[in-house]
């Protein structure tokens, strides 16, 4: 994707404009000291939603009232705008979308509708959108932090090489002086190059989550085995003994699911063995009697109850009715036409109302002798059912002590019956208990997610993130770009000492740039190389090894462009000195490779990519002769003598 600065403005409170138009490829601003060069790049970090406001004081804060940059992504113009902080640039921020191609010059301070101005959080989201950042969650672990969003504040590190950073040998990267913005930027990168998406985080914080619980699942099941061994061991230890006091062989050998269904099918005590046939028989129809009669004497019982119930209903009824018919009651005095002791006029509704409390009165009557009637029925049928439990409680009496004369006669022997039963059912009763704890453990473990769906499951996932390959991405990266920075270097002011150039930069893990060196298998840090040509020359290296990285991957959401604020400040060249071709040692030969360098690597990732990225150069430099190049056809403005604002 193409995404590159059409053009930077700031306007004041007037609608007055300062504005520079930018091109792709190479785009050289030079002028003096405190022209404003370096302000452009400030502007650039203001309008893509910096949090403080680091441009310059004096003359461009004074006349700045709002700031403006234009983003072409593809064929579409994105404006991006923001007051002063003086004029609620702290919080909010523009954003206006044309659907084609717009140029700095025609954008005026009447194109800022209000409308269009939101927090800057949400015009940032939106911009991401616009560049393609669908990933809103880069979480990988469920139970730590949520890594929320990546952010196109975390892009300017790859963007922006301020004027004390570009010759830094402590720093490399813009915002890496706080170790968590760091973390973000390395964390990000994948996102940034387009090579996972949102799926691919989704599916790893799925699986950490799938993991934890397999391994929980794991350790339980192990306990729970062993737990489930021990019981199964006392289980059959437990139906050994039931059998043996019972007369009964057990099949020892039989598995867990086939001892839970015996618990049900036990063999029963056998009285046969402690009583005689006759006795037997005898005894095992009054046992079967006796829970018959008991049975009919709780249905009598239940009966005579409800029948009391509904006839102490009734003698409430009854009670409450005559209390009504005692008030209710009309003096005799009161029937015939009834005058009105004050006015003398007879009164006609009174005697039409007594009448209607002497109809009531008679249904009153009615209902009493109903009742009364009732009632004597309730007692009638209660002395029947009563008369019956008494004959039934007889017949059990009867029956209970014929049976405690035949376990009388057979007391020696049943003696001897009861203490084994006695044993049988207390060997049941653990039967029961243990069946019980095993049941309870196989549901509770049941209800947990199977292993092997659970183990299926992590194994589809691995799967399905491995073909990612995010590690293969990564060691092609790590391989291009130390291919493009040796390359870049060697064309640039690096010194023989570390030649033949071998940069690498650790991409995974710290962003560390390194010199490996082979013959002693050690590593040369950046801070470990002397000069500002070596440290410039490895930040030239650098970033314009990141163009080549963003350009090739398809998927990139990277904008197309670099900005290096006074990349020549390591040999501080004469700004109206010509190059000397006849010393090429020199500074300004130095600085000739620095410029025709970048044309050739952007020249280079056009012709491989299709795509031609925007370097955008603020320097002190004049004019240079360049091989092969003009440099006056890059210079977008020379403020020699004048300034910016």
């Amino acid at each position: 994707m193409t995404t590159f600065i059409r053009g930077i403005a700031v306007f004041n409170s007037q609608g007055d404009k300062r504005y520079i138009e930018l091109k792709e490829g190479l785009n050289i601003i030079t002028g003096d000291s405190k022209s404003g060069k370096s302000a452009l790049l400030e502007i650039i970090d203001y309008c893509l939603g910096s949090s403080q406001a680091t441009l310059p004081k004096g003359v461009i804060t004074n006349f700045g009232f709002l700031y403006c940059i234009i983003l072409q992504i593809r064929k579409t113009s994105v404006i991006l705008g923001r007051h002063s902080f003086a004029h609620d640039g702290r919080t909010k921020m523009f954003l206006g979308v044309e659907p084609n191609v717009k140029s700095i010059r025609e954008i005026s301070l009447d194109d800022f509708d209000p409308n269009g101005f939101a927090q800057i959080r949400r015009i940032l989201d939106q911009v991401g959108s616009l560049l393609g950042l669908t990933v809103t969650d880069m979480s990988e672990v469920s139970d730590e932090r949520k890594e929320g969003k990546p952010s196109i504040r975390n892009m300017m590190s790859f963007l922006l090489q301020h004027q004390n950073l570009i010759a830094n040998k402590f720093a490399l990267f813009y915002r890496f002086d706080k170790a968590e913005k760091r973390q973000a930027v390395i964390r990000q990168l994948p996102v940034f190059a387009g090579w996972v998406d949102q799926k691919y985080y989704t599916m790893q914080y799925e699986l950490d989550t799938k993991q934890k619980q397999l391994r929980r699942l794991e350790r339980e099941t192990q306990i729970n085995e062993r737990y489930m061994s021990e019981k199964q061991r006392e289980l059959v230890n437990t139906f050994r003994k039931y059998y043996m006091l019972v007369g009964e062989k057990l099949d020892d050998q039989l598995p867990l699911e086939k001892l839970l269904e015996l618990q049900d099918h036990l063999p029963g005590f056998n009285y046969s063995r402690y009583l005689t046939a006759e006795t037997q028989n005898e005894w095992l129809s009054l046992k079967s009697d006796l829970e018959d009669l008991r049975r009919e004497k709780q249905i009598l019982e239940i009966k005579i109850h409800e029948l009391k119930a509904s006839q102490n209903h009734g003698s409430e009824y009854a009670q409450e009715l005559r209390r009504l018919r005692k008030i209710a009651a009309v003096p005799e005095e009161l029937e015939g036409v009834i005058v009105c002791p004050v006015c003398g006029k007879p009164h006609d509704e009174l005697p039409v109302k007594t009448m209607r409390v002497q109809q009531s009165l008679s249904w009153l009557q009615e209902q009493l002798l109903q009742i009364d009637y009732h009632q004597n029925d309730f007692d009638e049928q209660i002395g029947k059912l009563t008369h019956q439990r008494d004959e039934v409680s007889r017949d059990i009496q009867r029956v209970t002590r014929r049976l405690d004369e035949i376990e009388r006669v057979h007391k020696e022997v049943h003696e001897k019956s009861k203490t084994l039963q006695e044993q049988s059912l207390y060997a049941k009763a653990q039967i029961d208990l243990h069946v019980d704890v095993v049941r309870n453990n196989l549901r509770v473990f049941g209800q947990s997610d199977d292993l092997d769906t659970l183990r299926a499951e992590v194994a589809t996932l691995k799967d399905l993130i491995s073909g990612y390959d995010l590690a293969h991405y990564y060691r092609e990266a790590i391989a291009a770009m130390s291919k493009d920075m040796n390359r870049i270097v060697a064309q640039l002011d690096f010194e023989d000492e570390f030649n033949p150039p071998n940069l690498v930069i650790d991409l995974q893990e710290t962003f560390d740039l390194y010199q490996q060196d082979r013959s002693h298998h050690q590593k040369i840090y950046l801070s470990e190389m002397g000069s500002g040509a070596n440290w410039l020359s490895c930040h030239l290296a650098v970033f314009l090894g990141f163009l080549h990285l963003f350009a090739r991957e398809p998927e990139s959401k990277v904008p197309n462009f670099l900005f290096l604020d006074q990349p020549s400040q390591v040999y501080f060249p004469n700004s109206d000195a010509v190059l000397d071709e006849g010393n090429e040692d020199s500074d300004f030969e130095k600085v000739r490779r620095i410029y025709t360098t970048i044309l050739k690597e952007i020249d280079l990732v056009a012709a491989k990519t299709g795509v031609r990225p925007q370097v955008i150069v603020t320097d002190h430099v004049g004019d240079l002769r360049l091989r092969g190049y003009e440099f006056k056809h890059f210079v977008r403005a020379d403020w020699h003598g004048s300034k910016f604002i």
